[in-house]
């Protein structure tokens, strides 16, 4: 984070910040950023401005947080694509190689890297930290908040006249909107949360099982799983996922997952046919079978 603006790009979010934000303070030289802090994205000029000591982040082709996707490289700060998609790996009969799209660098040899040895329990955890984001996080409710404000200020301008059409437009918006207008739960229960570990390493073993391309990280499967247990999914008169009834009520809609910071909606669709694909066969038949969830 640069403490000054060093950039008419980072002066330009910043001045938009202030004319947003009511209590303009000071720039805090000894605020050293961290993952407590909040932050306001100007989508405008690619920058970040820290709301406690306006200090800034230009996401450009210099960033130094970003973090590596199957395409492409995304600033974690920002979520902005930092550099274009990188090329996969090519194998002919002699040896891998490697290289990046559109490059002028002839392929070379891919290197050899060892193998780290990961803890037993890290799918647990990242599966606890995706239910955390959906559910319980600050972002969760502030988008909950949101979209309770901005259906409430709608229905006050529809509901003005105070007619018959008026009242039905009323309604008929609120019935639209109703998806996302569930509420923020107070804790998510330990049994669900064990649900889910558990069914999304089937998934993933049914996955490597029947040589299926998996390569969707664990917070990409709750993903898949959580839209799914929504609604239930069936396939051929058979109950194949049913429906929770915690997941009903507290889940937010397929737009609102967009709005979390760091979920994608193409990361959305293939994980959802990723886990359809793993609970039916080749023909569409019922495959593998999820027990009720007990919440």
């Amino acid at each position: 984070m640069d403490i000054f603006p060093r950039s008419n790009e980072a002066a330009a979010a910043i001045s938009n910040y202030d004319r947003r934000c009511k209590n303009v303070c000071a720039i805090d030289t000894n605020h050293r950023c961290s993952d407590a802090c909040e932050y306001y994205v100007c989508d405008k000029t690619r920058v970040a401005v820290c709301k406690t000591s306006r200090h800034t982040h230009v996401c450009s082709k210099f960033c130094t947080l970003t973090t590596r996707e199957r395409d492409g490289r995304y600033c974690r700060l920002t979520a902005f694509q930092v550099n274009g998609p990188e090329e996969e790996a090519h194998i002919n009969s002699t040896r891998i190689t490697f290289g990046q799209r559109h490059s002028n660098v002839h392929w070379g040899p891919a290197p050899t890297r060892a193998a780290k040895a990961k803890p037993a329990n890290t799918h647990a955890k990242r599966v606890r930290a995706m239910l955390s984001l959906l559910f319980v996080s600050k972002d969760r409710r502030r988008i909950s908040n949101d979209t309770i404000d901005k259906v409430r200020k709608k229905m006050t301008a529809l509901l003005h006249r105070r007619t018959v059409g008026a009242y039905c437009n009323a309604l008929a918006y609120r019935c639209k909107m109703s998806p996302g207008l569930k509420p923020v739960p107070q804790s998510i229960p330990e049994t669900f949360a064990q649900y889910i570990i558990i069914q999304t390493e089937r998934i993933r073993n049914e996955c490597a099982r029947r040589k299926i391309p998996c390569k969707r990280t664990d917070a990409s499967l709750v993903l898949g799983l959580l839209q799914l247990l929504n609604t239930g999914f069936s396939a051929c008169g058979a109950c194949i996922i049913p429906k929770s009834d915690y997941v009903a009520r507290h889940s937010l809609s397929v737009q609102q997952y967009g709005l979390i910071p760091g979920i994608r909606c193409r990361s959305q669709t293939i994980s959802t046919r990723l886990v359809k694909k793993a609970v039916l066969t080749e023909d569409g038949e019922p495959l593998l079978t999820l027990p009720p969830s007990p919440v």
